[in-house]
């Protein structure tokens, strides 16, 4: 053994994260001061008996050390797990720039060490998995795409494949594309049982019963479920136990089958406690106060929503705040109304909270996107101007309009109705919950205004220079919403596209289509009609 892995050993026995047993074990499998870093992480990450903010502070200990020993690779690891579980901590936007950092650092080690290009495929599935969870489902796949175009580099392929499309199959989940979902989590589930791989298996499980409940297949759900906990118990896995309980009492709460709901519920409950994993534990509470609305013990119910209200918040994630206080002022709507509104207020305060962050967080990713595909186009412009490269071109331009127009949606719209909602919190208790319910169900029908879509407008009409001014010369009645649609025809969305970005139903651009071939005079289909311009 060198002398600096002797000097290394001495410093983590004296941060004390790892008993000696351990470490000895550990340092008997240690070649080098990768292998030595590597192990300490995964132990401390896997180690049972600690809640998640011990675990914090000691991967952030031994991270220090991994940094003052320039040791890229582990740094990058300790990174990656430190996401993980920040993740559960509920600090998402520390989580997410914990995910740069390591992929930013196994991009250094690409071609030093083989496992580099599997770190950086695990960081991008990590950002997918954060994404998806916020509701981005554009970034995350932006994201998965990323890392499976690193596959082919990878020397052992395998995990990160399943990574990626572990997470994939969450994202089908959540867009509704059901079957795809199936379809991915069953080939890994085949193929990890094949491998005896379990830390593979139970997930897989998880994720399949979570899909099978959305198409309320409820036996096959339970039946996974089931199979998942046997196995996590037999391999003693107990940090996957509270997530199975808690899905297994969905599926009967779903069924109706309330008092064996409840019982899964309060044990996943018990066993998230244990690890102080806030988020979980709210969403245990949550569940415990939805349900005993159904069965009819309002006491209990405003009991466990207050308990979210309580809870220590740690200022990333208020959802389940907004929505306890939003519960408690419904329950409380008949027999207290003074006390009721003032729970709507809290849940008025709460949801611009909950924007804000969202918000932070969507613009901050939205601009990195578009200045890295901007850079992308500038480097094609000083190339060769071929026909080939022009045509790239353009379609690099699209896809940056697309970034551009997926993001015309919260920000001026929502800023109004919260300046709304502040202005009826002010006035007589009595009038509160009806302008509260007006003002809210504008929300269904925002139509965003953003300069965002100044900025879309100037790439369009780059590419088409004469389509807008074509169309105002055509006719003079066309509205300039009406004038978005045309443009957006002739980008190529399709109509629920369209619905999605205007925040109007299919059916409501489906009208516009029409009123659009009226202003227009034309007999031909709409689409072709635009699209040939």
């Amino acid at each position: 053994m060198n002398k600096n892995l002797k000097k290394i050993i001495n410093n983590i026995k004296k941060i004390n994260v790892l008993n000696q047993s351990q470490l000895n074990s550990i340092i008997n499998n240690a070649n080098n001061e990768w292998e030595l870093f590597y192990n300490c992480n995964i132990q401390i990450f896997e180690k049972n008996n600690l809640n998640h903010n011990d675990r914090l502070k000691s991967l952030n200990l031994i991270r220090k050390l991994q940094i003052d020993n320039n040791c890229n690779l582990s740094t990058a690891h300790n990174f990656s797990l430190t996401c993980k579980v920040k993740q559960e901590l509920n600090l998402i936007k520390d989580a997410i720039k914990d995910s740069l950092k390591s992929h930013q650092l196994f991009k250094k080690e690409h071609n030093n060490h083989p496992l580099a290009v599997n770190g950086s495929i695990f960081a991008y599935s990590n950002l997918a998995n954060i994404y998806s969870n916020l509701g981005l489902n554009n970034i995350a796949l932006d994201y998965l795409y990323k890392g499976q175009k690193l596959i082919h580099k990878s020397e052992q392929p395998y995990i990160p494949t399943v990574r990626i499309n572990m997470t994939l199959a969450n994202v089908y989940s959540k867009l509704n594309k059901l079957e795809k979902s199936i379809s991915l989590l069953n080939e890994i589930y085949i193929s990890a049982l094949e491998k005896e791989l379990h830390s593979i298996v139970i997930p897989a499980l998880i994720n399949l019963s979570s899909t099978y409940r959305k198409k309320k297949e409820y036996k096959k759900a339970m039946q996974l479920n089931s199979e998942a906990l046997v196995i996590s118990k037999k391999i003693q896995e107990s940090h996957f136990h509270a997530t199975i309980l808690t899905f297994q009492a969905q599926c009967f709460e779903d069924i109706k089958e309330f008092d064996k709901a409840l019982d899964l519920y309060k044990k996943g409950l018990k066993e998230n406690l244990l690890i102080q994993s806030v988020d979980k534990i709210n969403s245990n509470y949550y569940s415990l106060g939805c349900l005993f609305i159904r069965m009819n013990k309002k006491n209990h119910a405003l009991n466990h929503f207050e308990k979210i209200i309580d809870s220590k918040s740690n200022g990333e994630s208020l959802q389940y705040k907004m929505n306890a206080h939003k519960k408690i002022a419904e329950l409380l709507e008949k027999t207290d109304l003074k006390k009721s509104n003032q729970h709507y207020k809290q849940y008025i305060n709460y949801f611009e909270k909950d924007y804000e962050i969202k918000q932070q967080v969507f613009t901050t990713e939205n601009k990195n996107t578009i200045e890295s595909l901007e850079v992308h186009i500038d480097n094609i412009q000083k190339e060769k101007e071929n026909e080939k490269l022009k045509d790239q071109l353009s379609s690099q331009k699209r896809e940056l309009i697309t970034k551009k127009v997926k993001t015309l949606s919260e920000n001026n719209f929502l800023k109004d109705i919260i300046i709304e909602l502040k202005k009826n919190i002010s006035e007589d208790d009595g009038k509160i919950r009806k302008k509260i319910n007006i003002t809210i169900e504008l929300l269904k029908h925002r139509i965003d205004e953003s300069s965002d879509w100044k900025q879309f407008l100037i790439i369009f009409n780059e590419l088409n220079p004469s389509f807008i001014a074509s169309l105002e010369n055509q006719s003079s009645e066309l509205s300039d919403l009406e004038i978005r649609v045309c443009a957006m025809i002739k980008f190529g969305l399709h109509t629920r596209e369209i619905a999605n970005i205007l925040s109007i139903t299919i059916r409501g651009v489906e009208q516009h289509r029409y009123r659009i071939k009226k202003k227009l005079n034309i007999d031909q289909n709409i689409t072709t009609y635009l699209r040939s311009k």
